[in-house]
């Protein structure tokens, strides 16, 4: 699976030293605005060759983003993730901006946060069970704002979850 990614799965799988969980998917493109930010916060992408694609194009803002553009509810450089997903026909758009996300559902791309992120690792084999628990709660030491509602709302789909990582 390809996906687009917004700054901040990029920045919070970085903060608990999880950048490689993002090989869980084939290829993850960054707009040039994510790209920058992601500079801003020392988000190294370019450690990432292979993985991580910046794409230099711009692409038009569909009209169901300008309200939160207008409203500045979104910033360019989600609105730019958003259109790289649209335009590309990319399904899947990495984002824990609660905005975002909805901006995103507006447009039919279908957001994935950083505890998404674990969860798919662990469901490729990447991880253990066990450690992708700790990988959830370790997102409480991060920049990520979590509610405990939806920490453990991730604990319960993790237990539910088959996956190759169970005795990894």
């Amino acid at each position: 699976m390809i996906v687009v990614a917004d700054n901040g799965p990029l920045l919070h799988l970085d903060e608990i030293e999880q950048f490689s969980l993002l090989t869980c998917f084939e290829k993850v493109w960054v707009p040039v605005l994510v790209a920058k930010e992601c500079e801003l916060y020392q988000v190294n992408l370019g450690r990432h060759v292979g993985l991580i694609e910046i794409d230099p194009n711009k692409y038009p803002v569909p009209w169901q983003l300008e309200p939160y553009l207008a409203a500045d509810v979104i910033h360019p450089a989600e609105a730019q993730a958003i259109s790289l997903a649209l335009s590309s026909r990319i399904e899947h758009l990495l984002t824990d901006d609660a905005a975002a996300r909805e901006a995103a559902k507006s447009v039919g791309v279908t957001p994935v946060g950083s505890l998404g992120v674990v969860l798919r690792a662990f469901e490729k084999g990447l991880i253990a069970r066990n450690r992708a628990g700790e990988l959830l709660d370790a997102f409480q030491s991060s920049s990520l704002y979590l509610k405990p509602e939806v920490l453990r709302r991730a604990h319960e789909l993790l237990s539910q979850l088959g996956g190759e990582g169970e005795d990894v």
